[in-house]
């Protein structure tokens, strides 16, 4: 791996093949952190986004069902009510005729 640095130094000089060098580097240290950092980062993040995405699907089936069961008590709560207030007008029509 050397000759072609000192083939490249002794042609364009050394200025030149010391800027090679770093931008070789460069490259290296971002391929490297592309497949060991990004790569697991954005996989993760997939990861995660599935997992959310079932989590608020499951959430919304849940809101749906507490929604039918608050329509049914509150159904129930006015059938319930209704009543009430045929007793007591039938408990005033009583207590009106007791006088």
């Amino acid at each position: 791996m050397i000759d072609p640095w000192v083939d490249v130094a002794s042609r364009l000089g050394i200025p030149v093949a010391i800027l090679a060098a770093v931008f070789f580097a460069i490259w290296k240290i971002i391929q490297w952190f592309g497949v060991n950092v990004a790569v697991p980062a954005r996989d993760r993040a997939f990861h995660f986004l599935d997992r959310l995405e079932g989590t608020v699907d499951t959430i919304g089936e849940q809101i749906h069902e507490q929604t039918k069961q608050i329509k049914a008590q509150t159904e129930k709560a006015d059938q319930t009510t209704a009543a009430l207030k045929q007793i007591e007008e039938k408990l005033s029509g009583v207590c009106k005729g007791n006088r």
